[in-house]
């Protein structure tokens, strides 16, 4: 790859950065929700959240135990 060509890659995608931009500032507070909304119920659906935030808390701890034990620590 030449050095023109790495140059009018990283303009092509600033430019693609600018108009997405533009378009979020466009967008309603209302849309936002509504996508805001959509990602969590999917987050909730695929079981990425517990429902408990001790449990979350537990977990970590958990897994940090267990590469303490892992390393030799």
């Amino acid at each position: 790859m030449e050095a023109v060509d790495v140059i009018a890659y990283k303009n092509r995608w600033r430019e693609v950065e600018r108009v997405e931009r533009i378009e979020a500032q466009e967008t309603s507070i209302e849309v936002r929700w509504l996508q805001l909304n959509s990602i969590i119920g999917l987050a909730l659906a695929l079981g990425l959240f517990s429902k408990n935030a001790t449990d979350q808390e537990e977990s970590v701890w958990c897994r940090w135990v267990d590469l303490k034990h892992l390393s030799g620590s």
